[in-house]
């Protein structure tokens, strides 16, 4: 009988009405793929795609793709058809959605950001659960327990609040930008069986052309939190190109039946309050690269001295190991030239970027040893921070630097996080992985120029946030509005991908008449509930 039923109600999701969607509109790239796959898990509607990434050089699924597909499918029970590396078409069918515990490969350096960003709406508007018991108190129990099973208190540098969102005042002599997640972590009780549900992605957590581990922790995620999505993320291994082999901790509690998304209203940035300047590398010999980086972009964005020790005292201790094996010379004049307070001449493709790739044979040794668990040296996580008082009545200023590593991977890798928040609790970023051949110093500074260009324009997130929230916008009860920048392609294509699947969505973007950059994202969402979902779909 049971299987009986299962077929029968396959069968009537085969014989709903398809939607059909070209893979090569708009951005033309995975975006359109990822967003499609969750909006049809959310509504229970079968989709077929045609033309998938057909602006993309090498059109068609790519290992990374294919994961998200398979990771939904899996959690949704879903019917599948075409899910294979170069395929340019798909038919997905979902069924009801399964929490617990879901594992992914994606069998390449391929982006877990970009898999987790298909997944995780799914999982927070899958099949409702029973809401949290016991008002307040077991909800914030229940957000620390996620901060617990992501592992945050053995990440206590995570760059993001730990509440649902608005300003929190940071304790005295506290970064306000420091989680104070771990402190709750730390003493929390674990999560009821079936409350959260996790997924676990390996592959890339820091490469090129996706968003990187630490952005979802320090830009994404606090403004979900702030809507009544309850999830975290932790790289508990890195991933970087050409290996990958990185993990991906994503936990989240789905939305309970009856609830909603609220809207998010941010439309006054405020002043900037802290900055930040984060270095990851794999690898020991990678630590003179990413202290030069971190020294490049700390420079360019004004951190003042001591605020950059952390980044200057590994260079001076890089150098002065180089001297004692006989390269001292070139690493020294590198570090003269682009060291604390330096601002050096033009860079070509010699100095570090030279340094880099000599020591890449030495560094992907000792990420592999790292990743063995031999006697390779211990990652750390070391911070150094300058705070400027403010006029009377005001918070001042401070910065923040930190390098993060040796951390364990597959191979040797930097990746660079720069980031602004301000005194209303908006954050902005901008992130890249550093290549081996790649000169740290003009990459330091390219990033910091970027995040100079975000804050330019008075929005309250960044462009890739923004393309991000669109979705989470579109499902929430409520007008959103968020002050921001120019839509990218990649924002106006969620925005059309929104409109296909949910038709009383509206979604504008008005230019804001005071200054000829700025925008405010307008969203009147749809007011989904797991709930109504699930009712809906029903057959």
């Amino acid at each position: 009988v049971a299987a009986a039923e299962e077929h029968t109600g396959k069968a009537t999701r085969r014989r709903m009405s398809t939607i059909e969607i070209d893979g090569s509109q708009g951005e033309g790239g995975g975006q359109v793929l990822r967003q499609s796959l969750a909006l049809s898990c959310i509504l229970g509607k079968p989709i077929r795609l045609h033309r998938i990434r057909g602006k993309r050089p090498k059109p068609g699924l790519k290992a990374q793709h294919l994961a998200g597909v398979n990771a939904l499918a899996a959690i949704h029970d879903a019917e599948v058809a075409g899910a294979a590396v170069g395929s340019s078409e798909l038919e997905f069918s979902p069924g009801a959605g399964r929490r617990g515990r879901h594992q992914i490969d994606v069998g390449t350096a391929g982006a877990c950001t970009l898999v987790c960003q298909a997944v995780l709406p799914a999982i927070v508007m899958g099949a409702g659960r029973e809401p949290t018991k016991g008002g307040p108190a077991a909800r914030a129990a229940s957000d620390a327990a996620i901060a617990a099973a992501a592992g945050i208190a053995a990440h206590p540098g995570a760059w993001a609040r730990s509440g649902g969102g608005g300003a929190e005042p940071a304790g005295e002599g506290s970064s306000a930008l420091v989680s104070g997640a771990a402190a709750a972590a730390s003493s929390a009780p674990p999560a009821a069986e079936g409350e959260v549900t996790s997924l676990v992605v390996s592959g890339g957590t820091d490469v090129a052309f996706s968003p990187p581990a630490d952005f979802a922790a320090v830009a994404l995620l606090p403004l979900l939190r702030r809507m009544g999505v309850r999830a975290a993320a932790v790289p508990s291994r890195r991933g970087f190109f050409p290996k990958g082999g990185g993990r991906l901790d994503l936990v989240c509690h789905p939305m309970p039946a009856g609830e909603r998304i609220r809207p998010l209203l941010l439309e006054e940035r405020g002043e900037v309050a802290e900055q930040l300047v984060r270095v990851v590398f794999a690898g020991a010999a990678a630590e003179a690269g990413a202290a030069a980086v971190g020294v490049a972009a700390a420079t360019a964005l004004g951190f003042p001295g001591e605020a950059m020790e952390v980044f200057t005292s590994a260079a001076a201790a890089a150098g002065a190991s180089a001297g004692r094996s006989g390269g001292g010379d070139r690493r020294s004049r590198d570090k003269g030239r682009n060291g604390r307070g330096g601002r050096g001449g033009r860079r070509g493709r010699g100095g570090h970027g030279r340094f880099m790739a000599e020591t890449a044979a030495e560094a992907e040794g000792s990420g592999a040893a790292a990743a063995a668990g031999s006697g390779s040296a211990a990652s750390k996580h070391r911070a150094s921070e300058s705070v400027a008082e403010g006029a009377e009545g005001s918070a001042g200023m401070r910065w923040r630097c930190e390098l993060i590593g040796p951390e364990p991977a597959a191979c040797s890798g930097v990746s660079v996080l720069v980031g602004a928040m301000t005194d209303n609790g908006c954050v902005l970023t901008r992130s890249a992985p550093i290549g081996g051949r790649e000169d740290p110093v003009k990459a330091g500074r390219g990033l910091a120029r970027e995040l100079f260009a975000e804050l330019a324009h008075g929005g309250c997130v960044d462009e890739h946030a923004l393309d991000q929230l669109i979705i989470w916008m579109a499902l929430a009860d409520g007008e959103s509005r968020v002050r921001c920048g120019p839509p990218s392609l990649h924002t106006t294509t969620a925005a059309d991908i929104a409109r296909m699947f949910l038709p009383t969505v509206e979604i504008t973007f008005e230019p804001i008449a005071e200054g000829k950059h700025g925008h405010i994202a307008v969203v009147k969402g749809a007011g989904l509930s797991p709930g109504s979902v699930a009712s809906a779909r029903a057959p």
